[in-house]
Parts: structure tokens; sequence; C-alpha cells
């Protein structure tokens, strides 16, 4: 938000925040100082969607990637997008989320950011947290990474949909706080 107000009306905007939200505004200011970093810019302003001005488009559905064979998209974010897919090369059958990196980011602070997650992933083991299976690079240079596949919905869904009492609730947010802090 704040990149995208004019110079002139971001301090008003950030002491704003910073009423509100002490820490956050303080994240943000870090991050506005390096708005002067070349390579921090170019992330930022690096497209996103597919089929932009300078990315390549995300895989398709029965494309391969390494071992893995994609089926469907199953969530997006900044830095890539994630699929179910399925092994492919015939030794077992395994379903797992998929991770790819999106080319633009393959050339900033995105890749190496990917792998730091993918190295923080290898290295956790905890009951809550999806594990790490694999990992590698396209032939086009692009990184992913594959993970387990834990089928599901958004937590804030699924205590709507199983009408969570509070306690119940506070139940899962324990055992999010666990995974967290175990991270």
């Amino acid at each position: 938000q704040a990149l995208d107000l004019p110079p002139s009306q971001r301090s008003l905007w950030l002491r704003q925040l910073e009423s509100e939200s002490p820490e956050i505004a303080a994240d943000v200011l870090r991050l506005l100082a390096g708005e002067t970093n070349e390579e921090f810019r170019s992330f930022l302003n690096e497209p996103s969607a597919p089929g932009s001005a300078g990315s390549a488009p995300f895989p398709q559905r029965g494309e391969s990637i390494g071992n893995y064979r994609i089926v469907e998209e199953v969530g997006r974010g900044g830095m890539g997008v994630v699929y179910l897919a399925e092994r492919a090369d015939g030794l077992f059958q395994q379903r797992v989320a998929l991770k790819v990196l999106r080319l633009g980011a393959v050339a900033s602070l995105g890749r190496r950011h990917f792998d730091q997650e993918r190295q923080i992933l290898a290295s956790l083991n905890h009951p809550n947290i999806a594990r790490l299976i694999d990992g590698g690079v396209t032939p086009t240079g692009v990184p992913y990474l594959t993970m387990e596949y834990v089928r599901g919905v958004t937590l804030d869904l699924h205590c709507d949909t199983h009408a969570l009492s509070l306690e119940q609730r506070l139940r899962l947010f324990v055992q999010v706080t666990e995974a967290v802090h175990y991270a």
C-alpha cells in the first residue's frame, strides 16, 4: 500500500499505521528503506501474473516437472504457484504439493528466499507441518519443491463449516501456534 502512494502521502499513511500497529509500521519502514536497493525494487516490480510481460506462463495441467505431473492448481502467492501433482515415473504412486517459483523471482530476491524456505522445510519434523519430499530445478532453470499434500480447507472455513465453539477454535489455534513456535 505504501508503494502505491505518492511519496508525499506516505509519511501521513505511516504515522496512522504506527498509531494502529507500531510493529507493522517498523517493518514497513525497513522495507521502504530497501526501496532504493535495485535488487529489492526489481523484485517488487516484476510481473506476477502468468503471461505478463517478462514472465513465463506457469505450468499447466498434465505438464511434468521432475518426476511429477501437474494435476491442478491449488494455490497462488506472490512468489509462486502450488499444484497438486502426482508421481509420474511409474515407480510408485504418490500425490504431492508442488511449489514452483515464478520465473521473474528467479533472478531476484525471490530465489534466495525460496532456497531459504526449502532449507528450513528440510529441517522441520513436526506432525502439524507438511514435510518436504523433494526439490529441484526445471530444465528452464526455475526452482521447485514438493511437499506432503494435505487435502483440506482453510482453517477459518473449517471452523465456520463445523460451527466450532470458541473453546474448539482455541484448541486449533494452540495447535497452530505450537507448529509456528517449532518452526
